[in-house]
């Protein structure tokens, strides 16, 4: 489902819900997002928030795949 939202495959607004970084790292890929602040442990392992944490732990390979089938076989390859 992220796949689909990041790469506009779905009609699903990525802002305000999904902010990429002010800074960018050196690691890692160019799609990191942001996980929102949040004070309860209830919010921290909501699935949103869980989705977006292992979006941004994905390989760049994995992230730039250019189609849904090609992201579902790589993502594979990482497991």
């Amino acid at each position: 489902m992220m796949y689909k939202i990041v790469h506009h495959l779905i009609a699903i607004p990525i802002y305000p819900h999904l902010v990429s970084p002010a800074i960018t790292y050196t690691r890692g890929h160019c799609l990191k997002y942001m996980v929102p602040p949040s004070r309860l442990k209830l919010n921290m392992c909501s699935f949103f928030l869980s989705t977006i944490r292992l979006w941004n732990s994905l390989p760049s390979t994995v992230v730039a795949a250019t189609t849904i089938e090609n992201f579902k076989s790589r993502l594979q390859s990482v497991a």
